[in-house]
């Protein structure tokens, strides 16, 4: 921020945040500032959930403040129910003056995973679970969400995006096998999501048209599992512990599992090299994700690293995502069965993946083998078992 804004900022700030602090040290012994992840939704809500889930006490004085870009205002004012939250600028200069008061700070973007017991102490913005049986939730990852809500141009996670036309492959087959089904696309404002793409036409297929986060939270307290696209809407059904099958996912930080629901079922990401054209094994995968880690502070390939390096990430085909979600309506219903050489493959991937994986920026624990560990598609090991194991 220029050094003038910042004055400008500060000097805004200063009055009512001077005001509040009264107020707070007259209260409390110990007063906490906590700055808030809210320019991803994703993080706007799970850092937050689980922050007040594992540290959170009424004892102590919290004072939350937002980024100035917030993602989602209607989550802004749910949060707002059930802790402090004041505006930026005030926040902005209590940091400023937080070593004079004696005022701690936090920020949340240490929060992205914690202890799996924590995880699932009280919840705050959770609801009591009341599945339907024959309903589930879904969602898409665009980028043109990140424009909509975030007024950012920048692509560099578009490589991330659903394919559409798979995704809408797997989801028509299911529901026209299993008629009694019904589903919902829970993405916030989904129709107007899908603007620019073909929708599906089925009686028992609809899109959510609101962004409320009560919203969406009853509806995935109605799911009996969610078919996900490893976006920002997904950690709203983890909070809730509902079972859910995990599309295109990156491995490494972003496989941040301990704060996934009991029930989870992953399908990953191939990695590419253009140079050989071959795909690359899971080792050979975990290797470049370290090279990463050591040398860029990151253990994913973003849009300008895969073109540094010559690898393209390859996104689920239509015929892993059909049949994640077919795994993981079986999870959900009890009745998902692994034969002996899939229960091995399972073993082999653990045994290739790094028992611990830690945030290479933050150095906050996101995967523990230890503590849990999600079940990887059977589906997808077995189909590229030549070469994924090698």
């Amino acid at each position: 921020m220029p050094k003038i804004q910042s004055i400008v900022k500060f000097l805004f700030g200063i009055i009512p945040a001077l005001y509040i602090l009264f107020k707070f040290k007259h209260k409390y012994k110990n007063v906490t500032l906590v700055y808030m992840f809210s320019s991803k939704f994703g993080h706007f809500y799970t850092n937050t959930e689980l922050f007040l889930r594992s540290e959170y006490s009424n004892k102590n004085g919290y004072i939350f403040y937002p980024e100035e870009l917030i993602d989602n205002e209607n989550l802004l004012y749910e949060w707002k129910k059930v802790i402090y939250v004041t505006d930026n600028y005030i926040g902005f200069a209590i940091s400023k003056i937080s070593k004079i008061l004696n005022i701690n700070k936090i920020d949340l973007r240490d929060f992205s995973a914690v202890k799996r017991e924590k995880f699932f102490n009280q919840g705050y913005l959770v609801k009591k679970k009341n599945p339907i049986k024959n309903f589930f939730t879904c969602s898409v990852r665009l980028s043109n969400y990140q424009k909509l809500n975030q007024s950012k141009e920048d692509d560099y996670q578009s490589y991330r995006d659903t394919n559409i036309d798979n995704f809408n492959y797997a989801i028509s087959k299911f529901l026209n096998e299993k008629k009694n089904m019904k589903s919902l696309l829970i993405n916030s404002n989904a129709g107007q999501l899908f603007e620019n793409y073909n929708k599906l036409n089925i009686d028992n297929f609809s899109y959510n048209d609101s962004s409320n986060i009560d919203v969406l939270i009853d509806k995935f307290c109605q799911s009996s599992f969610h078919f996900g696209a490893t976006t920002g809407v997904d950690t709203v059904g983890f909070a809730q512990n509902i079972p859910c099958g995990l599309y295109n996912m990156i491995l490494g930080a972003t496989f941040n599992f301990l704060t996934y629901p009991n029930k989870c079922i992953v399908s990953p990401l191939l990695l590419y090299d253009k140079k050989i054209k071959k795909y690359l094994s899971l080792r050979k995968n975990i290797e470049l994700n370290k090279f990463m880690e050591k040398n860029f502070n990151k253990n994913r390939f973003d849009l300008s690293d895969q073109k540094k390096f010559n690898l393209e990430y390859i996104k689920n085909s239509k015929d892993e995502m059909y049949n994640l979600l077919l795994e993981i309506y079986h999870y959900s219903n009890e009745d998902l069965i692994l034969s002996e050489d899939e229960e091995k493959m399972q073993k082999l991937f653990w045994k290739n993946y790094p028992l611990i994986e830690k945030d290479p920026l933050t150095g906050v624990i996101m995967s523990d083998q230890n503590e849990f560990k999600p079940l990887i598609s059977p589906y997808f090991l077995n189909k590229h078992k030549n070469f994924y194991f090698n």
